[in-house]
């Protein structure tokens, strides 16, 4: 894999700019933490898909709960509280 990167004149400067203003130590640890940073958001990512994907399946089986269901729970939760 090739160790040399070219961004293009825009972002190349970015990156000057942010190494020069010591915000990272080298160019090499910019691009260290922009490549972490696509990881984590792509486990993010993957994370939201399968929280879809989990909701998708409840509203299927028919586990998840009305408007008027809901409001009515919260009111019973809330209900509790305040008697507490």
């Amino acid at each position: 894999m090739a160790k040399d990167v070219d961004l293009g004149p825009e972002l190349e400067k970015r990156v000057a700019d942010l190494v020069a203003s010591g915000r990272f130590a080298s160019r090499h640890a910019l691009l260290e933490e922009g490549a972490r940073l696509v990881v984590e958001y792509s486990r993010q990512l993957d994370a939201l898909d399968a929280a879809i994907e989990a909701g998708a399946a409840d509203e299927e089986a028919g586990r998840l709960l009305g408007t008027d269901e809901l409001v009515d729970h919260l009111h019973r939760q809330l209900g509790k509280r305040s008697a507490a």
